[in-house]
């Protein structure tokens, strides 16, 4: 038998802004993060296809989100979103 696997451990960094003009029915919002997530399980690459894990390597996501919503009518309101995420596992 083996040992219990470590815990996972990880460590996030996000700062934000938000814009909202006076005179327009419009909000604009936008953040950017850094998550680092440690001890992770992967497949075992000595014998991938067994169904066992081990532990290690790390991954660190970088990323931005945008957002915009505007109210275009009383009863109409528009929203856009887009998000980009660079992930890598070291």
């Amino acid at each position: 038998g083996g040992k219990p696997f470590d815990p996972a451990r990880g460590k996030q960094c996000e700062a934000g802004v938000k814009y909202v003009p006076k005179d327009l029915p419009v909000v604009v919002t936008a953040a950017v993060y850094q998550l680092t997530k440690n001890n992770n399980l992967t497949a075992d690459p000595a014998n991938p296809t067994s169904g066992f894990s081990v532990q290690g390597g790390e991954i660190r996501s970088r990323g931005f989100e945008l957002e915009a919503k505007a109210a275009v009518s009383a009863n109409v309101n528009v929203t856009a979103a887009y998000s980009y995420t660079d992930a890598e596992y070291t």
